[in-house]
């Protein structure tokens, strides 16, 4: 069985649910319970996309084909308050397929999944092009085109990645910088992962500065399933980037969790004004 999340700039994300016991709900409870330990000073970190995007009017990635089958959370008439994207009308989604088809590492893309928004991503003044192309659950590509002092973009990085969601309403702030997160998801038979990046674009170059497992779960072989959950909190006053994950032993089914068992691991990161590290 599985549930539907729904996050900002892609429709519905499929997570595996598992029935809950009386461990499991334990450890959600403690988890829930910690959480104010970390929000007593003031923080930006991973949300809830569907809440912001429905306080602040943030529709999905622009020009989904019509023959898409994902959903959207928000029809896309509503306006954008309180979003960083600037909307374009010279950037249409043909404009993005011919810089894709000129500058892109592949020869074909899969243009029924492509989607796109225009926004300031750095603070420079000009609105970048952040582009991603859905190719299957695990499939997919992500890209960034930066204006040049011409008025062309320029296609300045490409990574294989099925996004799932990115977040230009709360970045950490860092100094001048201003870091995103991306949700990459990935995997393959009986593997599914969702992977949190941390980066931030500088002077035409994306800089990745952290990466991290938020849900991770394996059931290809009986005796070794498992669930693995994971996340962060950014305290600003510290500068410190709290980390946390908790693998879980699964049965033979891969639905329930094994009593009594578990790891779970913590980490404090500072970053040193390129990555987070210990």
């Amino acid at each position: 069985m599985a549930a539907s999340m729904l996050a900002e700039g892609i429709g519905t994300i499929m997570i595996p649910t598992f029935k809950l016991n009386k461990y499991t709900s334990t450890l959600l409870l403690t988890m829930f319970l910690s959480l104010p330990l970390f929000v007593a000073v003031p923080i930006a970190a991973s949300v809830d996309p569907v809440a912001q995007a429905e306080a602040a009017g943030i529709e999905d990635f622009q020009n989904a084909p019509e023959t898409s089958q994902r959903l959207s959370y928000l029809d896309d008439s509503l306006e954008n308050k309180g979003s960083s994207e600037i909307k374009n009308p010279d950037i249409t989604r043909d404009v993005v397929i011919g810089l894709l088809k000129a500058q892109g590492a592949q020869k074909e893309y899969f243009w029924d999944g492509l989607y796109f928004k225009t926004f300031d991503i750095d603070g420079d003044g000009d609105e970048e092009i952040i582009a991603k192309i859905d190719g299957a659950v695990h499939l997919g590509e992500f890209f960034i085109f930066d204006r040049q002092m011409d008025g062309q973009y320029r296609l300045v990085a490409e990574e294989p990645w099925k996004v799932e969601s990115f977040n230009d309403l709360t970045p950490i702030e860092v100094g001048r910088k201003k870091i995103y997160e991306v949700v990459q998801r990935d995997g393959g038979t009986g593997l599914d992962v969702f992977t949190a990046h941390l980066v931030y674009f500088e002077k035409g170059v994306l800089h990745k500065v952290w990466q991290g497992t938020l849900m991770e779960r394996v059931a290809m072989w009986p005796h070794e399933n498992r669930l693995t959950v994971g996340g962060y909190r950014y305290d600003s006053l510290s500068q410190n980037l709290y980390v946390w994950k908790t693998s879980l032993p699964m049965d033979q089914n891969g639905e329930d969790i094994i009593e009594g068992s578990g790891q779970s691991t913590f980490e404090m990161l500072h970053f040193n004004g390129s990555i987070f590290t210990k």
